[in-house]
C-alpha cells in the first residue's frame, strides 16, 4: 500500500555522451525527457519503460565534464586534496572516500619526513 506521506522512489539514470563544451542545457522538461530517451533508446525494454514511465517534470539533469590533470598538488606549505586535486564524477560517490584516503597517505609521507 502507499500512502500520501511515502518517500517517492528515486531512481538515477546515468548517461555518458559527449556534448560540445559546455553541454546544451534543455529548459524544457520534455526536451530532456527526449534527450534521455534518445541516450538509451539501445537499452534493454525494461530500462526504456522505466524512462517512459518518468513524469518529465520529475527529473534533473546535472552536466558533468572533464576537467584538466593538475601538474602539481600543492604549493608552498599548501596541498590539495580529494576532489579539490582530483575530482570524480558525483556518480561514482567517491568524494569524501578520497579526501580521506589522501589524507592518509599525506600523513604517511609527513611521517617519513619530519
Amino acid at each position: 500500500t502507499t500512502s500520501d506521506t511515502a518517500p517517492t522512489p528515486l531512481i538515477t539514470f546515468t548517461a555518458m555522451a559527449r556534448f560540445p563544451s559546455p553541454p546544451p542545457r534543455l529548459a524544457s522538461p520534455a526536451a530532456r525527457l527526449a534527450r534521455l530517451a534518445a541516450l538509451f533508446a539501445d537499452y534493454p525494454e525494461t530500462v526504456r519503460a522505466i524512462l517512459a514511465a518518468t513524469p518529465a517534470a520529475a527529473l534533473h539533469e546535472n552536466a558533468v565534464e572533464d576537467l584538466d590533470e593538475l601538474e602539481t598538488w600543492h604549493r608552498g606549505p599548501v596541498v590539495l586534496i580529494g576532489d579539490a586535486a582530483h575530482a570524480m564524477t558525483p556518480g561514482l560517490g567517491q568524494g569524501a572516500n578520497v579526501g580521506l584516503e589522501d589524507a592518509a597517505e599525506l600523513g604517511v609521507v609527513l611521517g617519513e619526513v619530519w
